[in-house]
């Protein structure tokens, strides 16, 4: 019978942009005493529609990410449509604006996101790669979490949960296993999490290399 862990029941704690930040090593061009917004979706949007002014299906809880083409865009349209089109797109106040693979900063977006206190984060990664990564990011922080008693060992690549009531000896077996060249992961307190249907465990850092 397949263990039931319960992950479906706890989450990652909140985060805010700050966050972001420092984690993926971005720069803050606009906004940045309002770092502390709070991230609410694990899902990004790309503008393309909502340049044109469709909205329809634009929600508050997503970060926008802009490359070289929605900027190229916005660049080409007459100044007072840009500016239109971007107070309009602001109004929905979301969490933040990442710009992505362009030289330098666009003034008009960074000036109209002062104006909406929206922070406005800057990486020269490419485009492509930087949601790929983005994506991999918040589908971690947002996935389904569970803190467990027990010893997770690493054994030929593969996760292995010793479970069981204190005394019995879950961390002498784990010692055992890593006297024969196995690895241990985390002892007595262990996170357990779900990604794309896969559950990985982790240690606590304040745990790390302790038995």
């Amino acid at each position: 019978m397949p263990l039931d862990l319960g992950l479906h029941v706890s989450k990652e704690e909140k985060f805010i942009i700050r966050d972001l930040v420092k984690d993926l090593k971005l720069s803050v061009l606009a906004s940045e005493e309002y770092l502390g917004n709070e991230v609410l979706s694990d899902e990004i949007i790309k503008p393309g529609l909502e340049l044109a002014g469709y909205y329809k299906n634009l929600t508050f809880d997503k970060i926008m990410v802009f490359g070289r083409p929605e900027i190229e865009y916005l660049k080409s349209i007459s100044y007072d449509l840009r500016l239109m089109r971007l107070h309009e797109l602001f109004l929905y106040h979301i969490p933040c604006i990442i710009i992505t693979d362009f030289d330098e900063p666009f003034v008009d977006l960074v000036n109209v996101a002062n104006q909406f206190c929206i922070p406005v984060l800057y990486t020269k990664q490419n485009c492509n790669s930087f949601i790929f990564l983005f994506s991999n990011y918040l589908e971690s922080k947002f996935a389904p979490k569970k803190v467990i008693h027990g010893t997770l060992i690493e054994v030929y690549n593969m996760g292995v949960l010793i479970l069981g009531d204190s005394g019995v000896g879950k961390s002498e077996t784990a010692l055992e296993l890593v006297k024969k060249g196995h690895c241990l992961v985390c002892d007595d307190v262990v996170t357990l999490k779900k990604i794309s249907g896969k559950i990985y465990g982790y240690t606590d850092p304040l745990l790390k290399y302790h038995m």
